[in-house]
């Protein structure tokens, strides 16, 4: 049944395909979750689009909703990010050397904002914005949107009312106040240093509020059944055919507010095909033109093929071990120290990430300001780890479960060496795979046993926000039940002030804390970000939360 599954899926893919290339309907004659007039949107335009000017992209899963406040995995982010846009974002330069457009993390620029006024001690936000912009449903974008948006996460207990909110800085959406139908004032509990970079943040991007409140019903009054499948923004993008299990399609918004970066390309779809290998087939045959998360090992064979582009970029991406600090054995510091010496760093960068990866050596990457290696002390070393176990009382070794994601290949890989290597200082290593969906279910209730694998990238370039997104007594990213005092205290001083000076010491301090004195994970890569793409594709925009940005995209 699997095999006559994915033959169906690929097919189906195919097909889609060919449709578009005859400049046929992309309708599905299956059942589409898509509001009818987003269906016959699509249909109406499918006539005059050709394949040169169809971008196809093939991802392991599709998106598992286009809500923004409640459906995240990556490719619905991804699909997301370019269907809504945010009141700010980042100032972007082309890297010759990656192939990819990349954000300038030093330069925050209008989007959606025309203009946007800090105070002086940074804690009230003003954002003007512009006037004229369209939705994809025809509705004018006013102050009315972000509050709504605001409202609607705070409301339903959404992405925006508890992520959003600690990094914001608001408890509440009765801090956003309507200066006129164009303007907003964000009154923040306090100085926040990272209020400009989140507003350009997945996490701050706006939704119609008027086709949004149209879909509410007395049972469900923040739409979210509709917002699952459907949407209108404000972005490049507009959603026109939703089909779980085989595709997503989006047209170009012709009438897009920047009309500057109008997008090349008139459609994207978005092809569900499971297994990496047929991916990379239908890469190799032109079915599509990009392929997303393949192995390390398909790479290292197309880069070998010049009908295609392998395109890596070193980005923020982490790797981690994660530790239950509950777990009788993982309390004690010393055992922590102890499993960092047993790890075998240089194996796992050669054999599992073929050359490909970096050694993480930082909760904050490499990439981002404020991020050091000096606490990074640990070496392949077994003495030691065993030295460190039997002054913790150890001597004798343990049984410990790591528990990974059966589709990160790359995690099961790492926890077979790790099993081997730890086998070797007594300590007895449970390798637990598990559903994706099982997996995420214990993410999202910090249920692990002990160690685990866990894959994540802190979508703000701070070093602060990266810290307190993961060892912040508490944090949605805290799976490991890590508490520190002084690392409580330090982050709220850090996150507190505008100061520079004094946010680098705390990241400083931090990071000795949580890396070495007292160890808040094993610290294993940084994997970067891999896309490849057919010969003729060229500038795909990467964002921090490991999305690109079709709008930039084009054929050569």
């Amino acid at each position: 049944m699997k095999k006559q599954k994915l033959m169906s899926l690929f097919l189906t893919g195919v097909m889609a395909v060919s449709l578009v290339a005859c400049g046929g309907s992309s309708g599905s004659s299956g059942s589409s979750a898509s509001s009818g007039s987003q269906k016959e949107a699509g249909e109406n335009q499918s006539a005059g689009i050709t394949r040169e000017k169809t971008l196809i992209w093939a991802v392991p899963e599709l998106p598992n909703g286009a809500d923004n406040e409640f459906q995240y995995t990556a490719e619905a982010q991804e699909m997301q990010r370019n269907i809504y846009d945010s009141p700010l974002a980042y100032g972007t330069y082309y890297d010759e050397a990656t192939g990819f457009i990349l954000p300038d993390y030093d330069k925050i620029v209008p989007s959606l904002a025309e203009s946007w006024e800090m105070n002086e001690d940074g804690s009230v936000v003003t954002l003007t914005f512009r006037k004229g912009v369209k939705s994809h449903a025809g509705n004018e974008l006013t102050a009315d949107d972000f509050i709504y948006s605001w409202e609607r996460g705070f409301g339903d207990a959404g992405n925006k009312g508890t992520f959003g909110a600690q990094n914001m800085g608001l408890t509440s959406a009765d801090q956003i106040e309507k200066i006129d139908d164009y303007t907003v004032k964000v009154n923040m509990n306090g100085p926040n240093p990272i209020a400009e970079a989140f507003l350009a943040h997945v996490c701050g991007l706006l939704v119609d509020s008027v086709e949004y409140k149209a879909h509410a019903t007395d049972s469900d009054p923040w739409a979210l059944d509709w917002a699952s499948t459907s949407a209108s923004g404000f972005g490049p993008w507009k959603l026109v055919e939703f089909t779980p299990g085989v595709r997503c399609v989006l047209d170009r918004f012709d009438e897009y507010w920047d009309q500057e970066n109008l997008p090349y390309f008139e459609r994207v779809i978005i092809l569900e095909v499971p297994e990496s290998s047929n991916r990379a087939s239908m890469l190799l045959s032109g079915d599509v033109d990009a392929a997303t998360k393949l192995s390390n090992s398909e790479i290292a064979t197309l880069q070998k093929d010049d009908s295609v582009k392998c395109l890596h970029y070193d980005s923020n991406k982490t790797f981690i071990v994660g530790i239950n600090v509950k777990n009788e054995y993982l309390s004690d510091p010393k055992v922590r120290q102890a499993l960092g010496f047993a790890v075998p760093y240089q194996e796992i960068l050669d054999t599992v990430y073929l050359g490909q990866a970096k050694q993480l050596k930082s909760l904050v990457c490499s990439t981002y300001p404020m991020s050091t290696d000096q606490y990074f002390k640990y070496t392949y070393d077994l003495d030691q780890a065993k030295a460190l176990l039997a002054e913790a009382g150890y001597g004798d070794g343990f049984t410990c479960k790591i528990t990974v994601d059966n589709t990160n290949v790359q995690a099961e890989q790492v926890a077979l060496l790790m099993q081997s290597s730890l086998k070797q200082i007594g300590v007895n290593l449970e390798i637990e795979k598990i559903q994706s969906g099982d997996y995420y279910d214990k993410l999202a209730n910090k249920d692990f046993d002990g160690l685990f694998a866990f894959l994540d990238s802190a979508g703000c370039p701070d070093a602060g926000f990266a810290l307190r997104l993961g060892a912040y007594t508490g944090s949605i990213n805290n799976m490991g039940h890590y508490s520190n005092g002084e690392v409580d205290a330090l982050v709220d001083q850090m996150m507190a002030t505008t100061d520079v000076r004094v946010r680098e010491e705390c990241a400083k301090r931090i990071q000795e804390i949580v890396v070495w004195e007292d160890p808040y994970c094993l610290y294993i890569a940084e994997p970067g970000f891999d896309l490849v793409v057919a010969k003729d594709i060229k500038n795909p925009q990467w964002d921090t939360i490991q999305q690109i940005h079709w709008n930039a995209m084009s054929r050569e």
